[in-house]
């Protein structure tokens, strides 16, 4: 892959994220642990929300990963860890995430 491609699936990534990102932003009122939006809790905190929203208990997030194998650049799958739970969470434009529940409590 030539340094162009790079920058430019890197690019797709980061558009991909940062839109998935604004989708799911006003579902930050609803995290009852977001103490800094703008902090490196911040993908957790809105993933939280989201799923809160839809449903599935997340008593604290602890932390959210992007899963490179499964995401694509226009779908990214997160892993959010809750202290009560474990997710798989797929983010489209639009649409209520897919929410799959992976594990049990930390």
């Amino acid at each position: 892959m030539t340094r162009t491609e790079r920058a430019v699936q890197n690019n797709s990534i980061a558009a991909g994220l940062l839109g998935a990102l604004l989708v799911l932003a006003p579902t930050l009122a609803l995290a009852d642990d977001a103490a800094d939006p703008n902090g490196p809790e911040a993908p957790a905190t809105i993933l939280a929300g989201q799923i809160r929203q839809q449903g599935h208990p997340c008593d604290k997030s602890l932390s959210a990963s992007r899963d490179p194998t499964l995401s694509t650049a226009h779908q990214p799958v997160w892993i959010l860890v809750c202290s009560n739970a474990t997710y798989q969470i797929s983010v489209r434009a639009d649409q209520a995430a897919s929410v799959e529940v992976i594990g049990g409590g930390q």
